[in-house]
């Protein structure tokens, strides 16, 4: 994506949230208030998912970075006289950069994606705690 389209995709959100729009998980479903619902946890599911699916994408580009590369052995010798041979080349080197470089990306992210999932958890755990033995009609703790 060039740095003009990207501009214009950011400035587009931009407006967005100048308009008042409100962006919000799809697993966080429809509370009548806009918001996630009494429910809403960010623990676990969409986090670990997150994480499972980078990974797999890592794997997943891997192996075809692996059998594009495979493919093309033996080329330089079957093709010798071919005037493209040395486009083929460039273009093959090309692609196994930038698919090195997606799963390099997806190998990084995995893990950060697994440690939100666990600061979330623990973050929510100590929520929970914070609001047990509150009056819930008031908020108030008991005997206050």
């Amino acid at each position: 994506m060039n740095e003009r389209m990207y501009t214009a995709a950011w400035q587009e959100l931009f407006q967005q949230a100048d308009a008042g729009a409100r962006m919000s998980p799809a697993s966080a479903g429809s509370g009548a208030d806009g918001g996630g619902g009494k429910d809403l946890q960010h623990s676990g599911g969409p986090w670990t998912g997150a994480a499972g699916a980078a990974e797999d994408l890592r794997l997943s580009v891997t192996t075809a970075r692996s059998r594009l590369t495979g493919a093309h052995d033996g080329i330089a010798a079957a093709g010798g006289g071919l005037g493209s041979l040395g486009v083929l080349k460039t273009v093959l080197a090309s692609w196994e950069a930038r698919l090195g470089a997606v799963g390099s990306e997806c190998g990084d992210l995995a893990p950060k994606l697994r440690l939100v999932a666990k600061d979330q958890g623990e973050q929510e755990i100590k929520v929970k705690a914070s609001f047990e033995g509150r009056d819930r009609s008031t908020g108030d703790e008991p005997g206050k």
